[in-house]
C-alpha cells in the first residue's frame, strides 16, 4: 500500500507540481476529514465519555 501512495505522490509531483498537488491533497484530506465527522454525526457515534474528573488531592 505504502508504494502506491508513494508512487501516486511522486507522479503527482511531476505532473502537477508541488502547489498544485499541495492544494489537491490538502483538499482531499479536509473532504474526508469533513465526511467522516459528518457520518459520525449522522450515526450518532461518540469516541470519548466525558467523565467528569474528581480533584487528586484536597484543597487547603
Amino acid at each position: 500500500m505504502f508504494q502506491i501512495v508513494l508512487l501516486s505522490a511522486g507522479a503527482f509531483l511531476d505532473i502537477l507540481g508541488l502547489q498544485t498537488m499541495v492544494i489537491i491533497f490538502g483538499m482531499i484530506s479536509l473532504s474526508l476529514t469533513l465526511l467522516f465527522f459528518i457520518q459520525m454525526k449522522r450515526r450518532n457515534i461518540i469516541l470519548e465519555h466525558q467523565v467528569k474528573a474528581e480533584p487528586a488531592a484536597e484543597i487547603i
